[in-house]
């Protein structure tokens, strides 16, 4: 990744939104470390992936 990646409001408000559910769920809220390390595993990276597949094929389904 040699580019430069702009991050738009929506990705913000994705990981603001992870950060935000996990707190409430076990009572403190991810470092960015942690949310960076669990993004790049490939269980969680397939999960994206189907989904992002899934949405395309179906984008009836977009909110």
């Amino acid at each position: 990744m040699d580019k430069p990646i702009t991050i738009e409001p929506c990705l913000t408000d994705a990981i603001e939104h992870l950060q935000n559910f996990v707190g409430e769920i076990t009572g403190k809220e991810p470092s960015q470390q942690e949310i960076s390390k669990v993004l790049k595993r490939y269980f969680i990276l397939k999960e994206i992936l189907d989904q992002i597949k899934w949405e395309r094929e179906h984008p009836e389904h977009q909110a």
